[in-house]
């Protein structure tokens, strides 16, 4: 595979956009965490949904309209479609080499020994889109995914070449180089992978991301947990100490600073009284 290719922050400015991308940095670049490499794409969202669920263990006791809620967990998960197109055959086998790139990140690493391979290295990836993936703990560490990406696995990729935006054609033989512009990484492609071939110059692509959650979250009373100034999860503000909040009283209450075992309304105590936590956290 090489070095990392497209890991500079430009593409050719040969197109509309290229010079957004360039300008604005709107790409979606991916880091496999054990072997360091990296990649993007410009950023053509054309569906993203990010979705937190949280699981229950119910809990069901005679004689008891509700069950008996025990949390266990806040589980993330982001799923993302793209697109990436090409004005030229250039830029056409640039997407494709890409897409072999993302493909690679979804093996793990081995280490090789004489009585057999062993895995030393799971496939980890680091995603980063402006502020709708990112660390929230590397706020101003940049726009690479390998500094500020948020960590998680993918269980797979999809891909499939867009039929009604067509082809480019390229004919060549094994080893053979074009006569191209000079790429982001440098590198040059064979024409042709033994023969004739077919650039699509439209790509569709997809996946589904578990993240990983690496610091803090939570409330202690009406405290939020991470830090002051990592404006948990998208960057607009922080969860307390923060400007732009929206606080809603119940009437007689208090707010936020009443716990809703003290309340005084029955049916708040009792449903905080049978509800149970459980686990560890950091």
């Amino acid at each position: 595979m090489g070095n990392n290719h497209r890991h500079k922050e430009t593409w050719r400015d040969i197109s509309g956009e290229s010079s957004l991308a360039n300008q604005k940095k709107l790409f979606i670049d991916f880091h496999a965490v054990a072997t360091g490499k990296c990649i993007a794409f410009k950023a053509f969202i054309t569906a993203f949904k990010d979705s937190f669920q949280s699981s229950w263990n119910e809990e069901s006791v005679y004689g008891r309209n509700d069950p008996i809620g025990t949390f266990e967990r806040t589980k993330r998960v982001i799923s993302l479609s793209w697109e990436t197109t090409s004005i030229d055959h250039f830029e056409a086998m640039d997407n494709m080499h890409a897409v072999e790139h993302l493909l690679a990140m979804l093996y793990p690493t081995y280490e090789e020994a004489d009585n057999g391979n062993t895995i030393s290295g799971s496939p980890l990836i680091k995603i980063k889109f402006a502020n709708w993936i990112r660390d929230a703990t590397k706020a101003g560490d940049g726009i690479r995914a390998s500094n500020a990406g948020l960590l998680g696995y993918v269980g797979g990729f999809d891909w499939s070449p867009n039929f009604d935006e067509g082809f480019f054609d390229v004919i060549g033989s094994p080893g053979q180089s074009d006569k191209r512009p000079p790429t982001r990484s440098g590198f040059q492609h064979a024409a042709g992978a033994g023969g004739p071939a077919a650039y699509p110059k439209s790509i569709s692509l997809s996946c589904n991301f578990t993240v990983l959650h690496t610091h803090p979250l939570g409330w202690v009373g009406s405290k939020w947990r991470s830090k002051a100034g990592e404006r948990w999860p998208y960057g607009i503000d922080d969860q307390t100490s923060g400007k732009r909040h929206f606080t809603v009283c119940r009437k007689g209450e208090g707010g936020d600073n009443v716990p809703a075992a003290k309340s005084s309304n029955p049916a708040i105590k009792e449903a905080a009284k049978n509800t149970v936590i459980k686990g560890t956290f950091l």
